[in-house]
């Protein structure tokens, strides 16, 4: 919850019984779409703009990233990655 604060989302805190039904009937609410974030399968849909970011970043960064891949590869293995979607 936090972070879809911090990126500038609305959150509507549904406490009731009837909120799931009534949220079903009215699935989005002037052009907005109602999402549970509760619920497996949960997707939030980044915009252009960090699209261009992270391929930016990305770009910046890879001899870095090549590097380490070739100096770490005995030591390390996909398995063992913790990535942070914050």
């Amino acid at each position: 919850m936090e972070r879809l604060l911090k990126k500038g989302y609305e959150v509507i805190y549904l406490t009731e019984a009837v909120d799931e039904y009534s949220i079903s009937a009215l699935p989005e609410f002037d052009g907005k779409k109602f999402q549970n974030v509760a619920k497996e399968g949960f997707t939030l849909t980044e915009g252009d703009k960090a699209k261009e970011k992270f391929e930016s970043v990305k770009k910046q960064f890879e001899p870095l990233t090549k590097w380490l891949n070739e100096a770490l590869k005995e030591q390390v293995s996909l398995r063992n990655c913790v990535t942070n979607t914050d």
